[in-house]
């Protein structure tokens, strides 16, 4: 990872990045084609993610992680370079906080502090970045001479931070001698022409209507608004807290829970919670792995197989219909038979009346079943996960479900898993 992220040439660096992600993504689907979207997979387990490394991202989160050495308040002598280039833009603190653009910059920097600054860029774009940097006239993207941004030390250090600070009440330009009176300033008539007519029309207008102080720039140098939601704490951060940032913006609804709704309109609303659900059924890594397969729909039947040419028809090892994942857990006499022989033993033992639909059977959608105790309801759970999963594992060897196996094997599991009534 070190020499990865360190390494200087972008183009042999883009190549380990892909050739280490792509060796991880053989090693999760052992040397087969991924089975659902890599970026999926990039997700939290309670967006359907299996949280696997983005190592791309990773790579990101490491160069970022250097913010908070740069900004921890020490004065230690390996600060002199990058602090010299920083300068040149207000400071790193101040220049985090613009509209910059990293393309547009002047000064030439090292490597690796201008990959620094574009990463937090992408960053900042993904989540919108503070709605008052637009009005920031220093290393503004909007605001360019020659296609550069500006930063003029001499006015920064006399207070002038932003749009507003050149207009007057009635919302237009400071005269040159208002504007050189009212920040002591002596600046000649081309410098000022050059950055009031680099402000865009629609920028000025809307800079009148947003009244703005320095505050937000310097009484807390160290926090940054990512987002109205979203405030960093920049010498605090690290990697992992960057890694996290990028995860989070990029989360999206799985193609399987997709195609789930389209078949059961009314249910998956929640479908997060039915990912969360997976860890707290079961501690047994097969029986997740069943139900994570379920939800992304990436259980294999006959029809799977005979797509694939790998079996000769896609007949139901069962009924000797036509199969499917749909048949095999929904429409099959035999499941069928099975799964309603089972809740009834479940409401014997416990003297009960439950009775769960397909689609909660399926999701394992049981919160709305009441009344449960807790004991009853983490039975239920695993009861309905394990009749799917032993069923399916009939189906795979061709051998015929027997409910007193079932009800044995049950019996076991719930006390492997601490359920036991008492």
């Amino acid at each position: 990872m070190f020499s990865i992220s360190s390494q200087p040439k972008q183009k042999p660096r883009r190549k380990r990045i892909q050739k280490t992600q792509a060796e991880l993504f053989a090693f999760l689907w052992r040397n087969k084609k991924d089975k659902i979207k890599r970026q999926i997979i990039y997700q939290p387990t309670s967006d359907g993610g299996l949280n696997f490394i983005n190592f791309r991202t990773m790579v990101k989160s490491l160069r970022l992680s250097w913010i908070g050495r740069l900004l921890d308040g020490t004065d230690a002598n390996w600060k002199a370079i990058p602090d010299f280039f920083f300068s040149k833009h207000g400071g790193l603190a101040f220049l985090l906080k613009c509209n910059y653009d990293i393309d547009l910059f002047q000064a030439n920097f090292p490597l690796f502090y201008r990959e620094l600054l574009g990463y937090f860029q992408e960053l900042s774009s993904a989540y919108g970045g503070e709605p008052r940097k637009k009005f920031i006239l220093w290393n503004n993207k909007d605001i360019t001479i020659d296609k550069k941004t500006l930063f003029w030390k001499t006015w920064f250090d006399h207070g002038i931070y932003y749009v507003q600070d050149l207009l007057s009440e009635d919302g237009k330009f400071l005269s040159l001698d208002e504007f050189n009176g009212k920040f002591g300033l002596k600046a000649n008539f081309l410098q000022y022409f050059q950055i009031t007519a680099a402000i865009p029309s629609s920028l000025k207008k809307a800079a009148l209507l947003t009244p703005i102080s320095s505050e937000f720039l310097f009484s807390t140098p160290d926090l940054l608004c990512l987002s109205e939601e979203t405030t960093l704490s920049l010498s605090k951060m690290r990697c992992k807290h960057y890694y996290k940032l990028f995860n989070e913006h990029s989360v999206s609804e799985p193609t399987g829970i997709k195609k789930w709704k389209e078949q059961f309109p009314n249910s998956l609303l929640d479908w997060r919670r039915n990912f969360t659900k997976i860890y707290q059924i079961t501690k047994d890594n097969k029986l997740r792995q069943f139900l994570f397969k379920i939800l992304h729909r990436i259980i294999i039947t006959k029809k799977e197989l005979k797509k694939f040419n790998i079996a000769t028809d896609d007949h139901c090892n069962f009924c000797s219909k036509t199969d499917s994942i749909m048949h095999t857990f929904l429409e099959c006499d035999v499941s069928i038979s099975l799964f309603s022989n089972t809740i009834k033993w479940f409401n014997v033992i416990h003297k009960l009346n439950v009775s769960p639909s397909v689609e909660q059977i399926l999701f394992n959608s049981t919160d709305e079943i009441a009344p449960l105790t807790s004991t009853q309801k983490r039975r239920l759970d695993l009861l309905l996960l394990y009749m799917k999963h032993y069923l399916y594992s009939c189906k795979v060897f061709s051998k015929n479900p027997n409910m007193s196996e079932l009800q044995t094997k049950l019996q076991m599991q719930w006390i492997i898993e601490h359920c036991s009534l008492t």
